[in-house]
């Protein structure tokens, strides 16, 4: 759970008390009964009620928990765009404790994308703001120090926070979401130093708790953290049989078909909803031409001058909403055979292991590489591999990694940190996850595979 109670959170905002309300708590309950698809679709069709009668406050509340939901199908960088959607818009609102509330969130999700740097600043900011819910603030303020703790590797600082958290949360008697994710982010920590047996305590206390509230998500997440402890404690049939489970429960939470077709559905309401704001900004400068037109009728050379920098000023703004208002969104009108020449240029650099190695290596660069745009080269990995960008940059270099861990004639003498260090990772821990998501093992269970191998 990355974003434990942003529901909870943002569903607080008081709504008003009519027909569109009532479907803002249909959306809810379908979020809450973890139905995201339908629940994705309700939220769009509120949002773009809630904008035509200047309902902010429900407009807002939709937009975190769309982030929310993009945080459940693990597309964190559209998870963090909404995010920062609701908490600019709550700051035009100039609603601090709603503001607050996008911060708290906003730590979580540099945190699930390994940020140590925007975590630490999200922290500070959140510390900086605290909640009118001085419990439900004290709490967050102690688990995510405790989680940039873990993703800076200072684990004896992470284990203490996240201890202090759990107690903190049982002695007030908090929601049992909030002990749940506690005891995850315990047993996680005793994981990443080796400790099967130790994490094993903790995800069977997570397991019971998660059987007790009967949601289908918590129990694959559950099943999911004991195949991991299992695997790690060598206990191969153990960590199948729970791995399974997951992907049974997994798939039953998420239908990646009717989940597709909502996220298109959000992609035609922002679509329209960036044409209505161009009409909108139109119509107003024409009246404003019309205004001025008499004002400077004396003098036909002012009036085209006046024009003309006007028109100037439409294209720009068209230009630079349109380039904001497409960040993200996948393309509608490539052929199949140029979605294929965008994904054979896109392999062939990402084939160029001098290339992916750049620890800045992007999207945006990739982009630039292969003469296209970010919504293009994306919508192409996806529509080609299956997967986003980042995952795809992420198998080319494990690739590259697991080759040289087995080339020990000429990669022998380099150590696990020389070789992740080389292909751009600036962590072992980022490195140690790509390479046990891909392979299905650590680097250091890959290498005593292979020294048993050459052995025999």
């Amino acid at each position: 759970m990355i974003l434990t109670g942003m529901a909870a959170l943002l569903c607080a905002a008081p709504m008003p008390a009519d027909s569109l309300a009532l479907l803002k708590a249909q959306a809810d309950s379908l979020m809450n009964r973890e139905q995201y698809s339908q629940a994705l679709e309700t939220y769009i069709d509120v949002m773009e009620r809630a904008e035509r009668a200047d309902s902010q406050n429900l407009y807002i509340a939709c937009i975190g928990n769309i982030s929310n939901i993009y945080a459940v199908s693990g597309e964190m960088e559209r998870c963090e765009h909404y995010n920062r959607l609701g908490y600019e818009a709550a700051l035009r609102q100039h609603d601090t404790d709603l503001a607050g509330k996008f911060i708290i969130n906003s730590v979580g999700i540099w945190c699930s994308m390994n940020n140590v740097d925007k975590a630490r600043e999200q922290l500070r900011l959140m510390e900086q703001h605290p909640l009118t819910d001085t419990v439900l603030w004290r709490f967050y303020t102690i688990h995510y120090a405790g989680v940039v703790a873990r993703i800076s590797e200072d684990f004896d600082e992470a284990i203490d926070l996240s201890t202090r958290a759990l107690d903190y949360a049982r002695q007030h008697r908090m929601e049992p979401k909030y002990e749940l994710v506690q005891l995850s982010e315990l047993g996680n920590l005793y994981l990443m130093q080796d400790d099967a047996h130790e994490a094993l305590l903790y995800f069977r206390m997570h397991q019971s708790m998660s059987d007790s509230l009967e949601s289908t998500e918590l129990q694959a997440s559950s099943c999911r953290l004991m195949a991991e402890a299992y695997d790690k404690g060598g206990h191969k049939d153990s960590a199948q049989f729970y791995m399974s489970m997951y992907y049974t429960l997994r798939d039953s939470v998420l239908d990646q078909r009717q989940l597709a077709a909502a996220k298109e559905k959000l992609y035609q309401y922002e679509n329209r909803r960036t044409g209505r704001q161009i009409s909108s900004l139109n119509a107003q400068l024409h009246r404003q031409w019309w205004l001025l037109a008499l004002v400077v009728a004396v003098s036909l050379l002012a009036l085209a001058a006046i024009w003309y920098l006007g028109r100037r000023r439409v294209a720009k703004m068209r230009a630079e909403r349109a380039a904001k208002n497409s960040e993200g969104r996948a393309p509608i009108h490539l052929s199949d055979e140029q979605v294929e020449e965008l994904a054979a240029l896109i392999d062939s650099v990402m084939s160029d292991v001098a290339t992916i190695s750049n620890p800045d290596f992007s999207l945006q660069q990739l982009a630039a590489r292969v003469e296209s745009n970010q919504k293009y080269v994306s919508y192409a990995i996806n529509q080609v591999h299956g997967k986003s960008f980042k995952t795809l940059l992420n198998e080319c270099r494990i690739k590259e990694a697991t080759r040289r861990l087995s080339d020990t004639e000429h990669y022998g003498n380099i150590t696990i940190q020389g070789i992740y260090q080389e292909l751009g990772y600036n962590s072992a821990t980022s490195f140690i996850q790509a390479f046990k998501k891909i392979n299905g093992m650590t680097p250091s269970q890959f290498l005593k595979e292979q020294s048993v191998g050459e052995m025999q």
